[in-house]
């Protein structure tokens, strides 16, 4: 997970979009779910701080990882 303060978004695994409610009901919730689960502090604390507005984009899956 990348999450970039200047751009105000946050780039994840499009697990988290192919299964989001296995994470929360809504959108917010799922960002607070991941919050956690970031090694960088700053990133951790804005995600927590900004949950309701921040845009989220996706990353292309890897299917090589399923062989």
């Amino acid at each position: 997970m990348v999450v970039d303060r200047y751009a105000h978004t946050v780039t994840m695994s499009r697990i988290f979009q192919w299964y989001g409610t296995d994470f929360g009901q809504s959108r917010v919730e799922r960002r607070r779910f991941t919050a956690p689960y970031l090694y960088d502090e700053a990133g951790r604390a804005f995600l927590e701080e900004h949950a309701e507005t921040v845009a989220i984009q996706y990353q292309a899956y890897d299917w090589r990882l399923n062989r």
